[in-house]
């Protein structure tokens, strides 16, 4: 009798095994998929500098006002938005699934005779009896409640389905909205070089304007033959004729502002009407990693012993690079005195970890053939003017 129970038991837990979730999704690692070390990067690594608003180093008020415009009324932009808020209503939807539902329902009703309307009835005693009948109403209430529990996880299935499609959504937005800027500065930029290309054609106009009316004067003097009078004829045309094609590439750059911005294609035309120089963003961005610069570079030169020279006031902050660690086990390092760093630079976390491998200052000759660990901190007289100030100094000598 035992074994007849116990066979219905195991062959309900079996099949109640076969309708059970199965394992959670993990993405792999990009080790396990082949990619090498520098085409990804940790999601906890940050950039040395922010880029999050990018077009304000070209340090042009109206280009940033355009994207700011782009980005509050982007037509693309605005679509994302609404996915985004879809995805989000899809997941309270999803989660309110795991709780009970209740519904309550309520009704009232009331039923009135026709005016004039009456009824016999026979009393007992035989006496038939006539009256008027009034209304009547009913009231109706129910509720009902329901839940589902959740036995085989279809429900948090479906939980985890809408959080991925809302997060996934965000990331649609986020690629959106940087696509509208690039696209905003790309054409605020085009524009203002048409505008230069434009005046420059104009100025070569005029000078070969100048240079068909001095053929005339030597042709006049007999000094030349008309040969020259026509090509220089011919030279001015072919300036004139390239006006209108740089007019409508302008006119085409500027119609793109408009629709970028949601606005009408022509309704920037009198915003950038003005001439204005051709915006430029700065000479250099500290985006990279200097650990895979460092990389890059032994492998070029092997056999080069490179030292790893910075001040001290990137020493204070070395600690928050991106394998700071790695760096300092690549080459030596030497630490220039700057000024106002001193002291902070010595104390920082990165000064603490590298301490056991410090060299004193009149060992600075030995630090190249040093095995990395090591580094050394120079003391003398020091400067205000940065790195960047020296370099530009240089190129302009």
């Amino acid at each position: 009798m035992a074994n007849r129970l116990l066979t219905p038991s195991i062959l309900l837990a079996l099949s109640l095994s076969a309708c059970a979730v199965g394992p959670d999704y993990h993405p792999r690692a990009a080790s396990e998929l082949g990619v090498p070390d520098g085409w990804s990067v940790s999601a906890e690594q940050k950039a040395r500098e922010d880029l999050s608003q990018w077009w304000t180093q070209f340090d042009d008020p109206m280009l940033a006002g355009l994207v700011q415009r782009a980005q509050a009324a982007n037509l693309d932009v605005a679509q994302a938005v609404v996915r985004l808020r879809q995805a989000r209503e899809s997941l309270v939807q999803q989660r309110a699934n795991l709780l009970p539902s209740l519904s309550v329902s309520g009704g009232v009703s009331r039923s009135e005779p026709l005016r004039g309307g009456s009824s016999t009835t026979t009393l007992p005693d035989g006496t038939v009896t006539s009256f008027s009948q009034g209304g009547a109403t009913s009231f109706s209430l129910g509720a009902d409640a329901n839940y589902q529990v959740d036995l085989f996880g279809g429900v948090r299935r479906g939980v985890e389905g809408a959080r991925a499609s809302y997060a996934a959504s965000g990331y649609d937005l986020a690629t959106v909205l940087i696509s509208a800027e690039a696209e905003t500065a790309r054409n605020y930029v085009l524009a203002r070089v048409a505008q230069a290309q434009i005046a420059n054609a104009r100025d070569s106009l005029g000078i070969a304007d100048d240079n068909l009316q001095i053929a005339g004067w030597r042709l006049q003097a007999g000094l030349v033959s008309s040969l020259d009078q026509e090509q220089a004829r011919a030279s001015r045309a072919q300036l004139a004729a390239s006006i209108p094609t740089l007019e409508a590439s302008y006119n085409s750059y500027v119609s793109r502002l408009g629709v970028l911005t949601g606005r009408a294609p022509g309704a920037l035309k009198a915003e950038m009407e003005a001439v204005k120089p051709i915006p430029t963003g700065p000479a250099s961005v500290a985006a990279g990693i200097p650990a895979d610069t460092l990389r890059q570079l032994k492998r070029r030169c092997p056999g080069v012993r490179f030292v790893w020279i910075m001040g001290s006031d990137n020493l204070a902050n070395f600690h928050r690079w991106n394998e700071w660690r790695t760096i300092a086990r690549m080459m030596p390092i030497a630490v220039i005195d700057r000024p106002g760093s001193t002291h902070r630079s010595i104390a920082s976390p990165a000064a603490n970890w590298m301490a056991r491998w410090r060299l004193s200052e009149n060992q600075g000759a030995a630090l190249p053939v040093r095995t990395p660990p090591a580094w050394i901190f120079l003391h003398g007289r020091r400067s205000d003017l940065s790195s960047t100030y020296l370099r530009g100094l240089a190129e302009s000598n």
